[in-house]
């Protein structure tokens, strides 16, 4: 059971873009760029509210012998009893003012080398710059360092990455000169435009509390810097000795993460100091024949690799190894801090989740493609897909790994895998279609006609072309009038009195 105050708004996005395009001889120049800032006002108070956690094994009353031959009582007979075994909760004012600048350009050509064979060249690069608050309440945490915060002893949380040239390339190709048969092929890089949530609200972990840079602890007694930062996760134990006291007894007027003072460890997330912008690798090779003058059929080999993608782990996960090597019994979970690898180093700290660039992905599909344009009222277009994706985390903000010491072990087929995939789009001109779309076309093609005999002799007149034939005699009079010239208001004031 948890809860928490979660408000990221107001969210703003400014963007300028812009591009041109140059025809010289067989080449069409692109160029452009892009600026783009993002912000957002965040107040992520995760468990602010408090979590109760019921284990299991805190009920004599209703005793069940486990699988190891102990004991105990069922977390459902805990939570039933009253009889929690911990707790989560977040102490502290985690209100941030973030906001970063990305930039962009590209140029491109599209280079017809034959009638037969087109070749496009392309060149984007991207910069995302280090998220920045407007009051220097962002922190990190450096394994070789220990806590650190902006304007402290850092000048940004973590470090930019400045070399994100995205190169792509595409070949159209007819070897016989017919328009019937083409071969394509085409493989670009494409980077990830990364956002704030990602070092602020990494919400997906489910073993610590804090969800990024904007709650590390440089404030709490036990850090090792004078920071202003007080605001994280902790990890509280019910007090059942004291009465007189709640269950759950905490101090928020002093937030306290030293153990040897009478604090609890805090939970932070940092974030690798070196991190870098995942990126995609996209490939495609595929044929397309015409089978008629309104049919044809394409088959594609489509692929993509993602590499340095985002990933969450706990580098301070407790190894059940270490707690027996500190001297603890075996399933003694009092002892678990012991077992943490940082716990010498860092006794202040408990869950010490990071991120990192630890994941890929693979996709590799056949898909196979028929199309049939308009046809005696027919068209349609149906496809065949057999793929396959593969990764180690299907989103940016996903759970930790369950063991954190081999997170490969979690690679496997993607959340939204599917294997075999049909689809057909089919549209049928009924008799009555056919009719409503015989007379939309003959009232396009008059009016066309209509409004090609109409031409300005000067900004003050307007009139229609003479038919070329005679009027009929017996109609001139009345409609001798209609053929001279009208004034201009005049034919404005008609269609003001149209609408």
């Amino acid at each position: 059971m948890s809860g928490w105050p979660l408000f990221t708004t107001p969210n703003r996005t400014y963007q300028i873009a812009d591009n041109v395009s140059v025809t010289h001889g067989p080449h069409t120049f692109r160029f452009g760029g892009e600026v783009r800032r993002g912000s957002t006002d965040n107040v992520r108070n995760r468990r602010g509210q408090g979590r109760v956690q019921f284990f299991g094994g805190f009920t004599p009353e209703f005793p069940v012998i486990d699988s190891f031959g102990d004991t105990s009582s069922t977390a459902l007979e805990d939570f039933l009893a009253g009889n929690p075994g911990g707790g989560q909760i977040f102490v502290g004012d985690s209100e941030r003012h973030v906001h970063f600048w990305s930039f962009a350009w590209f140029v491109a050509d599209d280079w017809r080398i034959s009638p037969r064979l087109t070749v496009n060249l392309g060149l984007r690069y991207e910069l995302n710059t280090v998220i920045k608050e407007d009051h220097n309440l962002l922190g990190n945490f450096d394994p070789n360092v220990d806590l650190e915060q902006v304007g402290i002893n850092i000048k940004s949380p973590y470090n930019g990455d400045h070399n994100n040239f995205a190169p792509r390339i595409g070949i159209a190709w007819d070897p016989w000169g017919t328009s019937k048969t083409v071969f394509r092929a085409g493989a670009g890089i494409n980077y990830e435009i990364p956002h704030i949530s990602l070092f602020i609200g990494q919400n997906g972990v489910d073993n610590g509390t804090t969800p990024g840079l904007n709650d590390i602890p440089t404030g709490a007694i036990g850090s090792n810097i004078p920071g202003n930062i007080v605001a994280t996760g902790i990890n509280i134990s019910p007090n059942w000795v004291d009465t007189s006291t709640p269950i759950f007894p905490v101090a928020t007027a002093t937030l306290n993460c030293d153990p040897n003072s009478g604090g609890t460890p805090c939970d932070i997330m940092g974030v690798k100091r070196n991190i870098r912008t995942p990126y995609v690798v996209s490939w495609n090779l595929n044929v397309q024949q015409a089978i008629t003058s309104t049919t044809s059929l394409q088959v594609a080999y489509v692929g993509n690799h993602g590499t340095k993608l985002y990933s969450v782990r706990d580098i301070n996960q407790a190894d059940p190894a270490l707690s027996l090597a500190n001297g603890c019994a075996q399933f003694d979970t009092a002892c678990e801090q012991m077992g943490r690898p940082f716990n010498a180093q860092f006794p202040f700290l408990e869950f010490i989740n990071m991120l990192e660039n630890g994941y890929t992905s693979s996709y590799n599909g056949l898909q196979i493609t028929a199309t049939q344009r308009l046809w005696h009222g027919l068209n349609f277009l149906v496809g065949y897909t057999w793929a396959h994706s593969i990764d180690d985390a299907s989103y940016n903000r996903a759970v930790q790994p369950q063991n954190s010491f081999a997170p490969n072990l979690e690679r496997g087929s993607s959340d939204f895998d599917v294997r075999n995939r049909f689809t057909l789009a089919l549209t049928v001109c009924t008799p009555i279609g056919k009719i409503l779309l015989a007379t939309s076309r003959r009232m396009a093609n008059q009016f066309d006609r209509d409004f090609a005999r109409w031409h300005a002799v000067d900004s003050h007149r307007w009139f229609p072309e003479r038919q070329r034939h005679e009027p009929d005699q017996r109609i001139r009079g009345p409609m001798e009038s209609f053929w001279k010239p009208v004034a201009l208001h005049a034919f404005a004031h008609r269609a003001d009195s149209v609408f």
